[in-house]
Order: C-alpha cells, then structure tokens, then sequence
C-alpha cells in the first residue's frame, strides 16, 4: 500500500504541476 500510494502521489503531484502551467 505504502509503494502504491508513493506511486500515486507522484502522479498526482506531477497532473497538479502540468495543470498548474
């Protein structure tokens, strides 16, 4: 859980940063 929620963290991180652009 802890590696998939990494994971999705990082994706979501970088889906606010292009979004944000």
């Amino acid at each position: 859980l802890n590696k998939k929620s990494k994971k999705i963290s990082r994706k979501e991180a970088e889906k606010r940063k292009r979004s944000s652009k």
